[in-house]
């Protein structure tokens, strides 16, 4: 199910300023909603598979203080240090959540997560970069921050248990890392 998943996310729908792209009826006016300085609802709340958006949108109003919390506390910073960040998906609804195959735990569920990448730094190294940043030198307090097929960034708020994972997923396969002193321990 994970391969489902990662081959639905290669492609993003966000918008770089943060400006609504779509709007759906009977929740126009969340669409336009600022979460942050440079991150709307509706960013939060993109999907490709369009046939969840308009079911999305409106179960994401639930979750609106979590999504302004990974705005906030964990995409704003990281669009100060590196630029404007490109949203793949943020909040997901269990419909859409089950469709993409992920986790019936995933922080998506509750808008407690993020997956993103920064503009001009789509895929390896570049992204990398942002990644090692994020877990070595920003001090961002985070629940999991996870490399996923060297092509997006995730990232979810934290949970009071756990917190601080650094992972990263390839070959349909998790890593996990511990931070001993600025470099990367797998365990």
């Amino acid at each position: 199910m994970i391969g489902k998943r990662c081959a639905r996310q290669k492609s993003f729908s966000g918008n770089v300023n943060g400006a609504p792209r779509l709007k759906s009826p009977g929740i126009t006016s969340m669409a336009s909603k600022q979460l942050s300085p440079h991150f709307s609802y509706d960013e939060l709340t993109t999907t490709e598979l369009r046939q969840f958006i308009e079911l999305n949108r409106g179960m994401g109003v639930n979750h609106i203080p979590q999504l302004k919390k990974v705005c906030v506390d964990l995409l704003e910073p990281i669009r100060a240090k590196w630029g404007p960040v490109i949203i793949h998906s943020g909040y997901r609804c269990p419909d859409l959540n089950k469709a993409v195959g992920s986790s019936n735990r995933s922080q998506h569920l509750l808008g407690q997560a993020a997956d993103f990448h920064v503009l001009g730094r789509r895929n390896g190294p570049p992204l990398r970069d942002v990644w090692a940043w994020i877990w070595q030198e920003s001090e961002l307090l985070f629940h999991q921050v996870i490399w996923e097929m060297s092509s997006w960034i995730h990232i979810s708020s934290t949970t009071g248990y756990n917190d601080g994972q650094i992972m990263d997923y390839n070959n349909f396969k998790y890593t996990k890392y511990k931070n001993v002193n600025g470099l990367l321990k797998p365990y």
